[in-house]
C-alpha cells in the first residue's frame, strides 16, 4: 500500500518528465489521425446516404477504395462500424497514455516534481493559501480580533507583498490602535498597489488629517470630489482641521443629519464657534454662537448615547477623533447647557 501511495503521488512528477513529453506527441498525433479517419468516414457517410441504394456499394468502392465489405452489412452500417472502431482505438491510445504515465511513476516514484507543471501546481497551491487567508482576515475585521486580523495580514503578505487587501488591513489595524503615522505608510502602500480602490484613497486621505498633513488629506479628496455626504464630510472634516472653518461649514451643510449619528452637526458647530475668532460685530458673533447651538443639539438629537459618551464622559472613537471640536465648543458658554441635554 505505501509502494502505490508514493507510486500516486509521484504521478504528477512523471506526467512533468521528458519521457512523458514524448509520450504526449504521440498520443496527440495518434488522436490527430484518428480525427482525421472519423471526420472522412462521417462525410463519406454523408454523402452516400444521398445516392440511391443500388449505386451506394459502387460509390463506396469509388470514394474509400473498399474491396469488400462483411457479407449482411450495407455501406452505411460499414462506415458506421468503421467510425466506432476509430472511436475505440482513441480509447485504447488514452489508456495506454495513462498506464504509461502510472508505470513511469512506479519506476521512479520518489522523484521531485519538476518543470512547468510544478509550476502551475505550486502557483495554485499559493492561491488557494492566500484566498482562505484573506477570507479568515476579513472575518477578524471586527473589534476585539484585530491582532488576529494583523497577523494574518502578515501570512498572506508573505505569499503576496502587493496584495492590496492586507496592506489595506495593516494600516486599519494600525489606524485604530491610534499609530496613525504606521497607519499613513500602510495606506500609502495599500493605494499604490491597487489606485483605482477608491475605499484606499479614502483611508488615506484620512490618515493624513491625523498626522497633520491637512493640505494633502484636501488634495487627495478633491480627486475623489463627488456628490455623496461621505465624500462632503470627509473633505469638510479637512478643511476643519486645517482652520478653513468657512469653507468647512459650507461643505459640512450639505450633510444629513442622519450621517453617523449626526457627526457633521458637531463639526459645523466647532467651524462655527471657530469663525468667531475672526469676526468682529458682535451681532455676527452671537448669531454664529447661536446656530452653533443649534447645530449640536441636532446631533445630540441623532444619537444621546453615543454624544453622551464622545462628550460628557470624553471617550475615544476609534475612527474618529473629536479633540478639537471639543476644545473649540468646549470654550463657549452654551456647551455645559447642550452637554446637560445629551447626558439627561
Amino acid at each position: 500500500m505505501e509502494f502505490l501511495r508514493e507510486a500516486f503521488q509521484a504521478i504528477p512528477s512523471a506526467a512533468s518528465s521528458g519521457t512523458a513529453a514524448i509520450l504526449y506527441v504521440v498520443a496527440m498525433v495518434a488522436w490527430v489521425l484518428i480525427s482525421w479517419r472519423v471526420r472522412r468516414n462521417k462525410n463519406v457517410l454523408k454523402h452516400i446516404e444521398k445516392l440511391r441504394p443500388e449505386d451506394r456499394l459502387h460509390g463506396l468502392e469509388a470514394e474509400m477504395g473498399a474491396a469488400h465489405i462483411q457479407v449482411g452489412l450495407s455501406p452505411e452500417q460499414y462506415l458506421r462500424s468503421r467510425i466506432h472502431q476509430y472511436y475505440f482505438l482513441g480509447f485504447i491510445v488514452l489508456c495506454v497514455t495513462v498506464i504509461s504515465l502510472f508505470l513511469i511513476a512506479v519506476s521512479n516514484p520518489t522523484r521531485p516534481m519538476n518543470g512547468p507543471f510544478k509550476e502551475i501546481l505550486d502557483k495554485t497551491q499559493k492561491q488557494n493559501e492566500k484566498a482562505a487567508l484573506i477570507a479568515t482576515m476579513f472575518a477578524n475585521d471586527s473589534e476585539g480580533l484585530w491582532e488576529a486580523a494583523d497577523n494574518t495580514a502578515d501570512k498572506i503578505l508573505k505569499l503576496d507583498p502587493n496584495d492590496h487587501r492586507a496592506l489595506n488591513m495593516k494600516g486599519s489595524v494600525a489606524f485604530y490602535s491610534g499609530q496613525y503615522q504606521r497607519a499613513l505608510e500602510w495606506f500609502e502602500k495599500a493605494h499604490a498597489a491597487a489606485p483605482e480602490e477608491k475605499e484606499y484613497a479614502y483611508n488615506l486621505a484620512f490618515a493624513y488629517v491625523e498626522v497633520g498633513g491637512y493640505q494633502r488629506a484636501i488634495e487627495d479628496y478633491m480627486k475623489l470630489k463627488d456628490a455623496t455626504p461621505r465624500w462632503s464630510y470627509n473633505a469638510g472634516r479637512a478643511y476643519f482641521h486645517s482652520g478653513d472653518y468657512k469653507t468647512a461649514k459650507a461643505l459640512l451643510e450639505a450633510v444629513p443629519t442622519s450621517y453617523y449619528q449626526g457627526r457633521a452637526r458637531v463639526l459645523e458647530a466647532a467651524a462655527l464657534v471657530g469663525m468667531t475668532a475672526s469676526e468682529n460685530s458682535p451681532e455676527v458673533k452671537k448669531t454664529l454662537l447661536s446656530t452653533a447651538k443649534s447645530k449640536l443639539r441636532e446631533a445630540a438629537d441623532a444619537d444621546r448615547q453615543y454624544w453622551r459618551a464622545m462628550l460628557v464622559e470624553r471617550k475615544n472613537d476609534i475612527h474618529e477623533s473629536y479633540r478639537k471640536s471639543i476644545e473649540l465648543l468646549g470654550g463657549t458658554s452654551f456647551i455645559k447647557e447642550v452637554l446637560s441635554v445629551v447626558s439627561g
